[in-house]
């Protein structure tokens, strides 16, 4: 059972090289032992298309009541990326848009911040949480990320909050292991030879440096924050991966039953056989002979017969739609194939209702993160007076509808309202097409009273 880690854990190991790194070590032997870590191993897997359904075999008892697998008969292993694509379009629904923040804020921010924070989510949906890890630098403010079957979190002894990490990084097992300990007053870089020896790779630094240049002089001042800057996101309340037992043992079902429809079209499995006077030693030595030389030999007086049964398409098909209603419900996710034809703005939100408590919750989240995320950033570039930050969800929307209705309410609001509204314009291009606007009604208006204009590339008074 794993052990949380605390504080004073970390405090009690610092005695020497030796007692740290042995500490670092069990620290992430005992971690890779967690329903967590592997939880998060097996959700990634889901994510890539690597389903348990690989590791199925086609197995039968034979005639000594031994089980063995069965080399004669069709073993399809198809796999589905349905849990894919739940988890991409809850981290898109969120995090598409990027954060939206005070313009003079965001401009500090690097320009793959956004991208950062969206791969962040898909990490915290898989794991149930995921840790970003915020740096200035050139480029602005930096945000990286780390998973959860990478990251060892220590905790306050007293209130449970996140105060140091390890992370981990080792391609294969043989291969060297590099550490990483963050702590609130810097971060310190271990290696270890492929065994249990461990050295310092770096020795603890701070998280970044500030420097002031005069005409005389430049002075350098190293710097770390009042909290750590590696920040927990969780996908919600619950801080658990997506890939839930209820969710899985139906994707696994899903699974099956293509496969083995699969299977029956390959085998003829529906195809059954009677047999007079068979000359051989058994029905698995049969199953071999039509298999392997598409004949039998049979007895005097002998005969074989073949009959078919109507492949149970309309079953399959059933099963296969109450199973993925139920992963999309369990999922709290939304079908886009049941999104076909015309629908009405009211139609596509009471569909989307459960996505949208999902992403409530998630969200609620995303502000805690972002908001130490800001605590950070202002002990950098300074204090921010106020802030305003939210997210803009992406999603299915009639624009036919919701066009119709600007323009039936288009006399009681000004262009600029009427172009944020329509779905179809950029809000970042709103100022752009005003100007043009402008322009237009200023070359109308000149046509009228007699000003000059242009017609055929000459000059008309």
């Amino acid at each position: 059972m794993f052990k949380i880690i605390t504080n004073l854990d970390l405090e009690n190991a610092k005695k020497s090289l030796e007692t740290l790194g042995d500490f670092l070590i069990s620290a992430i032997t005992q971690y890779k032992g967690t329903e967590l870590y592997r939880n998060t191993l097996k959700a990634k897997a889901y994510f890539n298309g690597e389903t348990d359904i690989q590791f199925r075999k086609k197995e039968y008892i034979n005639e000594n009541g031994v089980k063995v697998v069965d080399i004669y008969k069709a073993n399809n292993t198809i796999s589905t990326d349905i849990f894919k694509k739940i988890i991409l379009q809850e981290s898109s629904t969120l995090f598409a848009k990027g954060v939206n923040i005070n313009p003079e804020i965001k401009d500090n921010f690097s320009k793959m911040f956004d991208i950062k924070l969206q791969r962040l989510g898909i990490e915290s949906s898989l794991g149930g949480t995921a840790y970003g890890y915020v740096t200035p630098t050139k480029n602005g403010l930096t945000l990286e990320y780390f998973s959860a079957d990478e990251f060892v979190p220590i905790v306050d002894v007293f209130t449970g909050d996140l105060v140091a990490g390890i992370r981990f990084i080792q391609l294969d097992s043989n291969l060297p292991m590099k550490i990483e300990l963050y702590e609130i007053d810097g971060l310190t870089t271990f290696v270890t030879d492929g065994s249990q020896n461990i050295k310092i790779l770096d020795e603890k630094r701070n998280y970044y440096t500030i420097t002031e240049s005069d005409a005389l002089s430049k002075t350098v001042y190293e710097r770390n924050y009042s909290i750590l800057p590696v920040i927990p996101l969780y996908n919600g309340l619950s801080k658990k991966s997506r890939l839930n037992r209820a969710l899985k043992t139906k994707i696994d079902l899903l699974e099956i039953i293509l496969s083995d429809f699969g299977n029956n079209l390959e085998d003829m499995q529906d195809v059954y056989w009677t047999i007079k006077n068979y000359d051989g030693q058994g029905l698995s030595e049969f199953i071999r002979e039509m298999k392997q030389h598409k004949a039998i030999k049979v007895g005097d007086d002998g005969d074989v017969k073949s009959h078919t049964t109507d492949v149970p398409y309309q079953a399959r098909e059933a099963a296969i739609k109450i199973l993925k209603k139920q992963i999309f419900s369990d999922s709290m996710a939304l079908d886009t194939e049941d999104m076909s034809g015309t629908l009405t703005t009211v139609e596509i939100n009471a569909r989307r209702e459960n996505l949208n408590l999902k992403i409530d919750d998630f969200e609620n989240e995303a502000h805690n993160f972002m908001n130490s995320v800001m605590q950070i950033y202002q002990e950098i570039y300074g204090e921010v007076e106020k802030y305003n930050l939210t997210f803009i969800r992406s999603g299915l929307i009639n624009e036919t509808e919701i066009i119709d209705n600007i323009i039936k309410i288009r006399s009681d609001i000004d262009h600029r309202t009427a172009l944020e509204l329509n779905p179809m314009i950029d809000n970042d291009n709103i100022d752009v097409i005003l100007e043009r606007m402008k322009e237009e009604d200023m070359i109308v208006l000149g046509g009228e009273h007699g000003q000059s204009t242009q017609t055929n590339g000459q000059n008309i008074e």
